[in-house]
């Protein structure tokens, strides 16, 4: 899997040059920058000018301080009264969304002999986490007579932005605008006032704000917008790619099973599969016609269901395949958004489902240039399986002992990973479309995949 850095902080320059002068914006990095790397991500957008990062919890603000980020931290979901103190000393700055938070985050102050720096979350309508417009004021007014804390920020988060068929979010932006203007008459005017998420920022206005926090753009995407939505005031492209390596292509006798599956395959069809599956990141509902992959100059369907490490693709119209060629099964050709869409889901799942076995590979740049290095078999123990016949694909399954993976291999092909599945699980498996031309060649893979830590280790990856 590479990740291109140089299209990370395209994207970051792409949104801040639609955003006013002076106006900041804090870099979401939680989930492990949505599946892309919190660590490189967070280093390119400090390069590229970024001073503020968002995460979820005081762990992943850990991180980020150990691999050396200097800027602020903010942690969105607020911390733990108990973890107050230790969030304090890292140099985080949490979300208060509770008077228990507050008075915890008091207390480390006083503990730590030093005032710290607060941000208010205010509920205005998502009805998640946050203090009420009136309970908010009050405590904004306790900390303006409190030298121990310095009311820094306010904020709210919009549930749904994209949505032009409901008024949530236009009552919310008033809801919070009428905070402000309440803190204002209180002699209260806090530095960052932040409301707007990536959709916020394309499509709504900015409710007297100075500050924003955009994630799902930075990496590339935006949510869909429902309704009659403005255009966006910014693009951005995908800074992701995954490619898979062909394991194997084969002949498929007539009408017999493609894959995990009781589905038929086409007449004759020929398959051969890239290595991937929802072991390491490929949802289900991606199977059997519905999903495809961007292989031999074109899209190829998925047949059969996608397996741990198994994924079967259609071939019958390609150019011929051989093992070792590559097919993108997410990326520009095969964005998130195709594949949530296909699992009834968001692309934020999809991103955030690669699991952690999947290597990240990071460039400058979305060309191929990297040498090709050799398989290597990453298993302790090679005991091969009962072969079934009359499925598209026909490998063999080996144990890796009590991880039990399929076919754990190690392989980078032209310097990305071989490796893909989206570790998320559709309630509905989708049935083979109507059959396809006759002689048709299937392409049957293994996911090859390594991870950086043992499965047995606790250790981040």
């Amino acid at each position: 899997m590479r990740v291109d850095l140089r299209q990370i902080a395209a994207n970051f320059a792409a949104v801040q040059a639609a955003c006013p002068p002076d106006f900041e914006l804090m870099g979401v990095v939680k989930a492990n920058a949505y599946g892309h790397g919190a660590v490189p991500v967070s280093q390119t957008l400090e390069r590229a000018g970024c001073r503020a990062f968002g995460v979820a919890s005081m762990d992943e603000g850990g991180v980020l301080r150990e691999a050396g980020i200097a800027g602020e931290i903010f942690v969105l979901s607020g911390v733990l009264p108990s973890e107050s103190c230790a969030a304090a000393e890292l140099g985080l700055t949490p979300m208060l969304c509770s008077r228990e938070a507050y008075a915890a985050w008091r207390d480390a102050a006083l503990a730590l002999g030093r005032p710290l720096p607060c941000h208010l979350h205010v509920e205005t309508g998502m009805n998640r986490l946050g203090l009420h417009p009136g309970e908010a004021a009050a405590i904004a007014s306790e900390i303006a007579q409190d030298p121990t804390l310095t009311l820094e920020g306010v904020c709210t988060h919009l549930a749904s932005a994209e949505d032009f068929e409901d008024t949530q979010t236009p009552r919310q932006m008033e809801t919070f605008s009428a905070l402000l203007a309440d803190l204002e008459q209180r002699g209260i005017r806090p530095k960052r006032r932040h409301v707007a998420n990536s959709g916020g920022l394309a499509w709504r206005g900015l409710a007297g704000a100075t500050m924003a926090r955009p994630g799902l753009a930075i990496y590339g995407y935006l949510s869909a917008p429902v309704g009659g939505a403005p255009p966006a005031r910014f693009e951005v492209r995908p800074a992701l790619e995954w490619r898979a390596a062909v394991l194997a292509v084969k002949e498929v006798p007539p009408r017999a099973n493609a894959s995990a599956t009781t589905a038929p395959s086409p007449p004759n069809a020929p398959c051969g599969p890239p290595s991937s599956a929802w072991a390491t990141a490929t949802a289900t509902a991606a199977s059997s016609g519905c999903g495809r992959v961007w292989l031999a100059g074109g899209h190829r369907p998925i047949l059969g269901r996608i397996s741990m490490d198994l994924t079967a693709v259609d071939i019958t119209d390609a150019p011929p395949v051989q093992p070792g060629d590559e097919a993108i099964v997410l990326g520009a050709q095969v964005p998130a958004a195709e594949l949530a869409a296909l699992c009834n889901t968001i692309p934020y799942e999809i991103l955030t489902g690669i699991a952690a076995r999947a290597p990240r590979i990071y460039s400058n740049s979305l060309k191929r240039g990297a040498s090709r290095q050799a398989c290597r078999v990453a298993s302790h123990r090679d005991r091969k399986r009962p072969q079934r016949s009359g499925n598209a694909v026909c490998c063999s399954y080996r144990s890796t002992g009590p991880h039990n993976f399929f076919s754990l291999y190690s392989r980078y092909v032209a310097g990305s990973a071989s490796g893909f599945g989206v570790g998320i699980c559709a309630p509905t498996l989708r049935r083979q479309a109507a059959s396809l031309a006759a002689s048709s060649r299937v392409l049957s893979g293994m996911a090859l995949a390594k991870s950086r830590v043992s499965p047995m280790s606790s250790r981040r990856s």
